[in-house]
C-alpha cells in the first residue's frame, strides 16, 4: 500500500512538472517578422516546443503593430510596440509549435495608456483531434508597452541643377531616407554638400566603415538575413532590402 502511495505521488509531481513552461535562464532577445516573433530556444511546455508567438490586433489578422523590441524571460515576454496616437486597441496572440495543434486561451488584452498585460495558457496536441493526447500544458504572461511615436513633417527644396526626393513624413529615433539627384551637366557635381539643420551629411563615414567588426548571438532558427536585419536596427543603420516569399528569399 506505501508503494502504490509513493508511486501515485511520483505520478502527481511528473504530471505538475510537465504541465509547466520551460524556464530560460537568462533575458534572451528576440527576433520577429511583421508581427510573428521567434521564442528563445528551448522554450517548452511538457514534451512540445514551443517556436513562435504571434501578435496583431484583434479582428485583424494581418494587422500587426509595429514591434521595436521584444524580449523573453522564461515564461514572461516582453514587447515594446510603437505607435502614432494614444487610442487604446484590442491585441490578439497565440503560441504556436510551427506543427501539430495548440489552443490559447486568456490571449487578448486591452492596451490601455500605453500599457497591457495577458495572461496566456497553452495547450499542446499532435493534432486536433478530440482524442489527442495532451503534450503539454502551461502559462506564459505577455506584457505589452507602447511608445508614441512623434511624427515630423519633411520639406525637401528643390533648386536649380538638383532635385531632391523623399517622404514627406519622419519618426523621431528613426532614420530618414532622401536621395539627392544632381544634373550631369553641373560640372561642380563632386564638390556638392548635403546639409541636414545646417549640418553635413556623410554618406559614408570618413574612416570608410559603416558597421565595424562586431560579435554578436545567433538564435536557434535565426538566418544570416535575420542576424543581419536586427544588428542594423539596433544600430540605427539604414537598410532596404525585398522580400520573395514564393523562393523564401530576400534581396
Amino acid at each position: 500500500m506505501k508503494l502504490k502511495k509513493i508511486l501515485s505521488v511520483l505520478l502527481a509531481i511528473v504530471m505538475i512538472i510537465g504541465m509547466l513552461p520551460c524556464q530560460v535562464s537568462a533575458t534572451t532577445d528576440l527576433t520577429w517578422s511583421g508581427g510573428t516573433i521567434t521564442l528563445a530556444s528551448g522554450t517548452t511546455v511538457g514534451s512540445a516546443t514551443l517556436k513562435t508567438l504571434d501578435i496583431y490586433k484583434q479582428g485583424a489578422y494581418t494587422n500587426y503593430p509595429e514591434i521595436i523590441n521584444a524580449t523573453q524571460d522564461g515564461n514572461t515576454i516582453n514587447i515594446t510596440l510603437a505607435e502614432e496616437t494614444d487610442r487604446s486597441y484590442p491585441m490578439q496572440m497565440g503560441f504556436s509549435m510551427g506543427g501539430g495543434y495548440t489552443q490559447n486561451t486568456g490571449n487578448t488584452c486591452t492596451l490601455k495608456n500605453g500599457q497591457g498585460t495577458a495572461t496566456v495558457t497553452v495547450t499542446c496536441k499532435p493534432s486536433s483531434a478530440g482524442n489527442a493526447p495532451v503534450l503539454g500544458t502551461g502559462t506564459f504572461t505577455v506584457n505589452f508597452t507602447v511608445v508614441k511615436k512623434t511624427v515630423y513633417t519633411v520639406t525637401l527644396t528643390q533648386g536649380e541643377g538638383y532635385s531632391l526626393s523623399g517622404q514627406a513624413t519622419s519618426y523621431a529615433d528613426e532614420p530618414y531616407t532622401f536621395s539627392v539627384f544632381v544634373d550631369d551637366a553641373i560640372y561642380w557635381a563632386d564638390k556638392i554638400e548635403v546639409l541636414v539643420d545646417g549640418e553635413k551629411v556623410d554618406i559614408v563615414p570618413k574612416d570608410g566603415v559603416i558597421f565595424a567588426e562586431k560579435t554578436v548571438t545567433f538564435y536557434e532558427g535565426e538566418s544570416v538575413f535575420n542576424l543581419l536585419i536586427r544588428e542594423m536596427k539596433r544600430n540605427k543603420i539604414h537598410i532596404e532590402f525585398e522580400n520573395t516569399p514564393i523562393y523564401n528569399s530576400a534581396y
